[in-house]
């Protein structure tokens, strides 16, 4: 790493403001970046509710956490709270994670310094129409999108200045999941898997809008076909029950494996051979950037960001949401084929380390964050 890298003025601080309750791929970016950004200099301080997702990630990996009673977006003793947390801190930009912390911490600010407001908006469909964030949109220094998709989608509200949008590429640091053969063989022997198996993984929270259901039935028709595939869902969510039912209905309970939460995602993709992402909507997902730097193939539905990342027949195989049979057809055909799998995995690794590095994504947010605090 650089000594003096791109943007790490020392007196930078940013307040990291999440109202969501779960521990998804947003809250994992909160914590890569604030603690990358800590080692660079910058002072961080994650606000978040009390017994979420995030609180427990953030206080797992030793960052400055706060926790604090973010409801529902008309909440006065939530804006009061946010701005008592803000004042005591006193950062130099508040970075808004979702609508609702948007919401909170627009009016929280003015009780607070107000210091610039920057929103990172991570997944389509999330930011709405809607006359409340028309109104308080003024407020933000500017929107941050990890895709183009993402930016496409609120420049065509029509009220949005296009000079307050910027799209700034999710990253990772592939080496992080550099395929480990002991760690392969150890996590198979745990859960009782064959060597020989081929294992199709889902790391998503377990929920409808990421395609779990579409994705159980796909694997339910390819089953026969393929007796040593193995179906593991590794995520936490409201769906995990009823799809735990299904499997056993269909017989298929040996065969799907429900792991929960996973802090070992490095090692989990290094047991597996095929990462399926069959999402409703996506920003830029970092699960596949993940599954790609692991010289993983992805069959992926083919939204929001989600071409932008994987090129079909290149580095993966895209296919149109909620299509059930295009789905199976496309994990049909990359079961079938073990040369395939190889091919487009180390594709699929090239274009991680040429285009998507942690590295290059931080000097960005660093850029952008001095410049807007100057």
């Amino acid at each position: 790493m650089r000594a003096n890298p791109v943007g790490a003025p020392d007196h930078l601080r940013v307040a990291f403001v999440n109202s969501l309750r779960v521990a998804g791929g947003g809250e994992k970016w909160v914590v890569r970046h604030a603690g990358l950004w800590q080692e660079r200099g910058v002072a961080v301080r994650v606000l978040c509710n009390p017994g979420s997702g995030l609180e427990r990630l953030a206080r797992e990996a030793g960052l400055p956490v706060e926790s604090l009673p973010l409801r529902h977006d008309v909440s006065p003793s939530s804006v009061l709270a946010l701005a008592r947390a803000l004042r005591c801190f006193r950062p130099s930009a508040i970075l808004c994670c979702n609508e609702r912390a948007f919401r909170l911490a627009a009016p929280a600010r003015l009780l607070a310094g107000r210091r610039p407001l920057l929103y990172r908006n991570g997944l389509t469909g999330t930011f709405k129409n809607r006359l409340h964030n028309r109104l308080l949109f003024p407020a933000l220094a500017c929107m941050v999108a990890n895709t183009e998709a993402i930016r496409r989608e609120v420049a065509a509200f029509g009220w949005v200045p296009p000079e307050r949008l910027r799209v700034i590429c999710n990253g990772i640091r592939p080496e992080q999941y550099d395929p480990d053969p002991a760690a392969r063989a150890r996590l198979r022997s745990e859960l009782g898997t064959s060597g020989d198996a081929v294992v199709l993984a889902v790391l998503a929270r377990v929920t409808a809008e990421k395609g779990h259901r579409e994705t159980l039935a796909a694997f339910r028709t390819l089953a026969p076909r393929h007796p040593l595939a193995e179906l593991w869902i590794a995520g936490e969510g409201d769906l995990t029950a009823e799809l735990e039912t299904t499997a056993r209905a269909a017989g298929l309970a040996s065969r799907v494996r429900f792991l929960g939460f996973r802090s070992d995602v490095p090692a989990l993709l290094s047991a597996v051979d095929l990462v399926v992402q069959a999402s409703h909507r996506e920003g830029l997902g970092n699960s596949l950037l993940e599954a790609m730097a692991a010289c993983l193939p992805v069959v992926a539905s083919a939204v929001g960001g989600t071409p932008d990342v994987v090129l079909d027949g290149a580095t993966g195989l895209l296919v149109p949401p909620h299509d059930v049979p295009a789905l199976s057809a496309a994990l049909d055909r990359v079961l079938a084929d073990a040369s395939l799998r190889t091919a487009l995995g180390q594709a699929g690794r090239t274009r991680v380390e040429q285009e998507f590095r942690l590295e290059a994504e931080a000097d960005a947010w660093l850029e952008l964050l001095r410049n807007t605090t100057r």
